[in-house]
């Protein structure tokens, strides 16, 4: 079990309805960056598959993830109810469908500085 040591530098905000199919690869690509001091805040937007079952069984292994019931309206209201969860000043967004390279957030986070 990774336990959340540290405030986040970046939280990741992940809608998801019914995609059970692509959602574990999704989660273990955010799981596995480079950068560890992020949050993954997933909205679990009424799915009627698996999806919430495995949402919760990765927040359960993992305290940076978690979970929180989206009211089933749609993207717009699944991203507004995910950001009042966020605790990070940066959000990045991420779809259910895609995976992300191990050094994206590391490097989100470090290019204001490069500035």
């Amino acid at each position: 079990m990774v336990t959340a040591r540290v405030p986040p530098r970046v939280s990741v905000l992940l809608p998801v309805r019914d995609a059970e199919g692509t959602l574990a690869a999704c989660l273990r690509s955010i799981a596995r960056q480079t950068e560890r001091a992020f949050e993954c805040v997933v909205v679990d937007d009424a799915s009627r598959d698996g999806s919430g079952e495995i949402a919760a069984a990765c927040a359960r292994a993992d305290a940076r993830f978690r979970v929180v019931a989206g009211p089933g309206r749609g993207i717009v209201a699944a991203l507004e109810t995910g950001r009042a969860h966020c605790r990070a000043a940066v959000v990045a967004r991420m779809d259910a469908d895609d995976w992300m390279h191990r050094d994206r957030l590391r490097v989100q986070c470090d290019a204001p500085d490069a500035a």
